[in-house]
């Protein structure tokens, strides 16, 4: 037997079976190592003054490194890659988001600059707000302000005055408004909030099925016989989407009314 085959195969053998020794204990693993990790700094600091207690820490600490390295698929934690995959997501997630409708039913995603003017980095808590649930008439009142907003945020982009809004690294804002996008879309009458669900594939590497639904919608600038319907096209595909792909409609009830919540 070849004998450099035989080390290079040894690794990967020990890492199968340690892989497979954990993975019941698979959400224990990532506390357990960070316990330990802190643990075990906080008595090499307080034995800061016995030379062997340093000794001991530095090289239990280079020899876990070099085994995690080479003995497990991952990388060495709590050092590398924790703040973008401490949480992995499910097969199934479900998102919300706002999208505004034009006098034609152009639907087009809120610019993330627009929900940093609401004081906030996130929809969801934008979201709560449109859709109180208390009454038709505050939500109403909601999907108002949002439009009021929205034109005013619509004007600056215009001019180009976006800038000052932002107190965040804008690197993460997905979905920006531009002049040239802009130009395709009529005034802004009323707003929709979709439910989102994406269902990937097991290994996590692709989407198998994606399906949205509308849940709440108001249009308080739109006459009552003229609210738009739906756009068969999608606005918003190319703002936040990373490609095409086949998308299933789910029908939001018959019931909606000119302002109104379902599911």
């Amino acid at each position: 037997m070849n004998v450099s085959g035989l080390v290079s195969t040894v690794p990967l053998s020990l890492s199968d079976q340690l892989v497979t020794l954990l993975r019941p204990y698979a959400s224990l693993v990532l506390p357990g190592v960070l316990v330990l990790f802190f643990v075990a700094a906080s008595a090499a600091v307080v034995l800061s003054d016995r030379w062997h207690a340093r000794r001991a820490f530095v090289l239990c600490f280079f020899v876990g490194l070099l085994l995690s390295n080479f003995l497990l698929p991952v990388s060495p934690l709590p050092f590398v890659s924790w703040g973008h995959f401490s949480q992995p997501t499910s097969e199934v997630e479900t998102y919300r988001e706002i999208r505004l409708v034009d006098e034609s039913g152009h639907e087009i995603k809120m610019d993330d600059g627009l929900t940093l003017a609401f004081d906030s980095v996130s929809e969801r808590q934008l979201i709560r707000h449109v859709r109180g649930g208390q009454s038709d008439a505050r939500n109403e009142t909601e999907a108002r302000r949002l439009l009021a907003r929205a034109s005013q945020y619509r004007e600056a982009v215009g001019r180009g005055e976006t800038g000052r809004i932002e107190r965040f690294p804008h690197h993460g804002l997905t979905s920006r408004w531009t002049p040239e996008l802009l130009d395709g879309y009529e005034r802004f009458v009323g707003v929709r909030v979709y439910e989102m669900t994406f269902v990937t594939s097991e290994d996590g590497t692709h989407v198998v099925r994606y399906e949205e639904a509308v849940v709440f919608e108001s249009f308080p600038l739109a006459d009552a016989e003229s609210i738009p319907a739906r756009a068969s096209s999608m606005p918003t595909r190319s703002m936040n989407r990373t490609g095409p792909r086949e998308r299933s409609r789910v029908v939001a009830g018959a019931g909606l009314a000119r302002t109104g919540v379902t599911g």
